[in-house]
């Protein structure tokens, strides 16, 4: 995933405005990729990286 879409999920944006802003063609293809490089949904890589110190790897990432 590019950074851009890094920073604006873990800043807590929805996914949809996220995938539009980033030149996904929509929610969908964002959230598969996602799912496919980290194994996560945005919205649970997000919540990981704001409340549990073993996604500590993802905010290197960021």
């Amino acid at each position: 995933m590019r950074t851009t879409q890094h920073k604006a999920l873990r800043a807590g944006r929805r996914a949809q405005i996220t995938a539009a802003d980033t030149a996904y063609s929509d929610q969908s293809h964002l959230i598969r990729t996602t799912r496919r490089i980290t194994g996560f949904t945005p919205e649970a890589l997000g919540k990981g990286i704001q409340h549990h110190e073993s996604f500590w790897a993802y905010r290197l990432w960021m």
